[in-house]
């Protein structure tokens, strides 16, 4: 069971299966190719479902989740400094902090390679010369967080793509239109 972070005010409980987490899991540790080497932020409230990734797909590919010292999560500064000092390798962010961080000055060379961001609209990708990657996820709780992904290019134009499904998932874009030409079926849960 998985909890939205409740838009409507009220959060929901979501069903999901073993099966959907599982393959979260395992694509995003095989997709970013996460070892016991790697050293992960763990900033998310565990209110957020990206938590969900930012926990399992780490600890069960051996990595290292980081927890930063209170108040060094209350600006993008002070959480870089931490990224910096305490040498990580892979930092989840949620967008509005991605766009922040992505924003400040990086050193040249950092221990960070990936930086992994969603849970609402990018307005722009990375700088030109952003020493680490940067992708966006995109998902709804009820998919099991994560439906799809970009690696977003370093000083690309324009708004960042919602990306492709992740492995073994497929993804459907509708528009209005549809729900008149394929009416659902009542819903018998209400």
């Amino acid at each position: 069971m998985i909890y939205t972070s409740g838009s409507s005010g009220v959060p929901k409980g979501v069903e999901i299966t073993h099966a959907n987490l599982a393959n979260l899991v395992r694509w995003h540790a095989d997709t970013f190719a996460v070892t016991p080497q790697d050293r992960v932020s763990h900033l998310l409230g565990l209110g957020f479902d990206a938590a969900v990734l930012e926990i399992w797909a780490h600890l069960c590919a051996g990595a290292t989740l980081c927890f930063p010292i209170a108040g060094e999560q209350s600006s993008p500064e002070l959480i870089q400094k931490w990224i910096l000092n305490d040498r990580l390798t892979i930092g989840i962010v949620p967008a509005v902090l991605g766009a922040r961080l992505m924003a400040i000055e990086w050193p040249a060379t950092t221990a960070l390679r990936l930086l992994v961001t969603g849970g609402d609209k990018l307005l722009s990708g990375p700088p030109a010369r952003q020493p680490f990657e940067v992708v966006k996820n995109y998902g709804p709780t009820d998919c099991t967080v994560v439906s799809t992904w970009a690696a977003l290019r370093p000083g690309a134009e324009g708004i960042p793509p919602i990306g492709l499904p992740i492995e073994r998932a497929s993804v459907y874009l509708l528009d209005e239109h549809v729900a008149d030409a394929y009416p659902l079926p009542p819903n018998n849960f209400a």
